[in-house]
C-alpha cells in the first residue's frame, strides 16, 4: 500500500505575520520620511515663487508699461493677473503692497499652516535674501530686530519707512515680520 502525504501549498501563518510586520515597519518609516520631504518641497515651492515668479511678474508689468512699475497700492490682483497663485503652498493667502513714492513692493508671505511655521519662514527668508531684485527679507527666526541679507534693516512698525542699509535707501515695510510670516521687499524702479 502506497501512502501519499499531502504537501501543503502556500505560506504558514507565522510567515505571513512576519512579512506583514516588516512591510508595516517599512511603510511607517517611509511615511515619516515622505512627510519631511513634503514640507521641504513646499518650502522649495515658496522660495521659487518668491525668487522667480514674483520678479518675473514685476518685469512683465514693467514691460507692458514702458518700463514703469505701474502697480496699485494693493498689488496682489495685478500680480495674480500675471499668473501668480493667490495662496502659499500651505493654503494661506499672501498679500502684496506697493509704495509708489519709493517704488517698492512688499510681499507678506504667511507660513502659519506649515508644520513648523517659524522654520519655514526662516528658510524662505534665507533662500530669497540674495536675489538681486530683493531689497530685504525677514521672518521666522530673523525677527529679532534685524534681517537676513544686505542691506540689513531694522523694523520699527508695519507701514513705516525706515532709512538704512547701503546708500541710505528707504525701505517700505507693509508687513510685520513674525515667526509665521516672511516679509520680502522688492525694488520696482
Amino acid at each position: 500500500m502506497i501512502v501519499r502525504k499531502n504537501k501543503q501549498k502556500g505560506f504558514t501563518l507565522v510567515e505571513l505575520i512576519t512579512v506583514i510586520a516588516i512591510v508595516s515597519l517599512l511603510a511607517i518609516y517611509l511615511s515619516i520620511e515622505m512627510g519631511d520631504a513634503g514640507e521641504d518641497a513646499k518650502i522649495g515651492m515658496a522660495s521659487t515663487f518668491l525668487l522667480a515668479n514674483v520678479p518675473s511678474a514685476i518685469h512683465s508689468i514693467k514691460a507692458r508699461n514702458a518700463g514703469l512699475c505701474a502697480l496699485d497700492a494693493d498689488a496682489k490682483p495685478q500680480l495674480e493677473a500675471r499668473g501668480l497663485f493667490g495662496q502659499t503652498p500651505w493654503g494661506d493667502d499672501w498679500t502684496a503692497a506697493y509704495n509708489v513714492t519709493i517704488r517698492q513692493l512688499t510681499i507678506a508671505f504667511p507660513t502659519t499652516h506649515a508644520d513648523a511655521p517659524a522654520a519655514a519662514a526662516t528658510d524662505i527668508t534665507v533662500n530669497v535674501h540674495a536675489e538681486s531684485d530683493v531689497l530685504m527679507a525677514s521672518g521666522g527666526a530673523t525677527v529679532s530686530g534685524t534681517t537676513v541679507g544686505d542691506p540689513a534693516i531694522s523694523f520699527t512698525a508695519a507701514g513705516t519707512a525706515v532709512t538704512g542699509g547701503a546708500m541710505g535707501q528707504n525701505h517700505y515695510v507693509s508687513c510685520t515680520p513674525a515667526t509665521g510670516m516672511a516679509c520680502i521687499t522688492y525694488k520696482c524702479n
